[in-house]
């Protein structure tokens, strides 16, 4: 992690993905730990693909079709040994029967960890992910809830302190959550460190993490002068 990824996530996140406050961030993804379901230990051969209402669906032993999300599908891609952009542009039912094959040729003796997301209907799924079975899941209402601490402390999310986010990032701060991660910057603007600049460092920490397995939990401290919002 380099210090640049606040600029970068200001510069190429949706709106959307965007907290107003640490509290608002942990809601949310509190929220989201409710409604999700884990399968642990499922033996890759036991799942297979389906088209559904033009859709790529995938479907257990139990025979409940359940909905991927685009990180979901790109796991079960590299499962089966397919590249997921050319399955993307396919058909749902060509698709399907690369999966298959991929998986039929490749899922001996694998086993998998598994991430639904439910919305309160009855056998209604979405697939988050396909993970290892020694994978160890770091949930993001859990970093969450520890920089609610921080903030206990005087802390609060980061925004430019100078070039300001214009247009549709403006009022933007530095928390964002997506379907496979979550980024977090937080600043202290009540401790300054003494150094050789008139206006004093600042404390500023920054963390991320995936619940998905697109990357491990990460931190970063650091001191600043200012941050800018180009």
């Amino acid at each position: 992690m380099e210090l640049m990824q606040a600029n970068k996530q200001w510069n190429s996140r949706p709106p959307d993905e965007n907290y107003p406050t640490i509290d608002a961030l942990y809601s949310a993804t509190k929220a989201y730990r409710e409604k999700a379901v884990e399968r642990e230990k499922v033996s890759l051969d036991t799942l297979r693909t389906e088209a559904i209402d033009g859709d790529v669906q995938i479907v257990g032993k139990g025979n409940i079709p359940a909905r991927l999300s685009n990180w979901g599908f790109g796991q079960l891609a590299k499962y089966a040994g397919a590249p997921v952009g050319y399955l993307q542009m396919l058909p749902a039912t060509l698709a399907v029967q690369n999966v298959n094959h991929g998986l039929a040729q490749r899922a001996k003796d694998t086993v998998v960890n598994l991430l639904f997301q439910t919305n309160g209907i009855a056998n209604n799924y979405l697939l988050r992910a396909f993970t290892s079975d020694i994978y160890s899941r770091i949930w993001n209402h859990e970093v969450a809830e520890r920089l609610q601490d921080f903030a206990s402390q005087g802390w609060q999310a980061a925004t430019p302190t100078f070039n300001q986010l214009g247009g549709d990032k403006q009022g933007l701060t530095g928390l964002w959550c997506s379907d496979h991660d979550m980024f977090a910057f937080v600043c202290s603007q009540n401790t300054v460190a003494e150094s050789g600049n008139a206006d004093g460092l600042k404390r500023g920490v920054i963390v991320d993490n995936s619940t998905v397995g697109a990357s491990k939990l990460r931190m970063m401290r650091f001191l600043y002068r200012g941050m800018c919002g180009n």
